[in-house]
């Protein structure tokens, strides 16, 4: 960051190269799938991935997923850490993100009023936590077109591999204070706060 120009009144005095053994265990996942052409997202909204992160059992807590909600365009992520993840749950956290997100970018579709920067699409797997009647009438009622993909498809949705990247953080971080297990959610969530607040190569910007 400080080579890019992205930080201020940082001088580097001394640089090593040596190899971190907790980031090296962060990063270990399987083979990605062949990278295809992506046009991407214009604008702040036009997509929203959601996708849920399932934690290893025995994780010393009585959380069972974690919704990861993501701007395509800006690679802005929020995290909701679940002690249930019903349809209903999932629900609310996604009409309360899209309620936000256009609040934060323009104005609240809710009011009537004009939004530059509306949600127009929403893009999740198949699975009854995100397909279901009450959302789908939702996102019809609000002009939000769900676009649902398969399993198998996480070199198309960017909100799955988001998710192994902060939960390769998550591991590194709690590899390398040595905390319990139980304090993953902490980390997770210092993970997402990190991951926000640095260069992004994709977008070439910060979230």
């Amino acid at each position: 960051m400080v080579d890019k120009g992205l930080v201020r009144r940082m001088m580097l005095t001394r640089r090593q190269h040596d190899v971190c053994d907790a980031c090296q265990l962060g990063k270990q996942n399987k083979k990605s799938h062949r990278k295809k052409l992506d046009r991407g997202p214009k604008s702040p909204n036009q997509v929203v991935y959601a996708d849920l992160f399932i934690p290893s059992k025995g994780n010393g807590t009585r959380f069972e997923a974690v919704l990861v909600l993501m701007d395509g365009y800006s690679r802005f992520a929020i995290i909701h850490i679940l002690t249930c993840k019903s349809s209903a749950v999932v629900n609310k956290h996604i009409k309360e993100y899209i309620l936000w997100a256009e609040r934060q970018a323009g104005r609240n579709r809710s009011l009537g009023e004009h939004s530059t920067y509306r949600v127009q699409q929403v893009l999740t797997d198949k699975g009854g936590e995100f397909v279901n009647g009450d959302i789908d009438g939702w996102y019809s009622a609000y002009g939000i077109e769900h676009v649902k993909v398969g399993p198998k498809s996480s070199q198309l949705n960017l909100c799955e591999r988001t998710h192994q990247s902060l939960m390769g953080m998550t591991k590194a971080m709690m590899a390398q204070s040595g905390f319990p297990r139980s304090l993953w959610p902490e980390a997770m969530r210092n993970a997402v706060y990190i991951k926000n607040r640095v260069y992004n190569m994709g977008t070439q910007a910060i979230p």
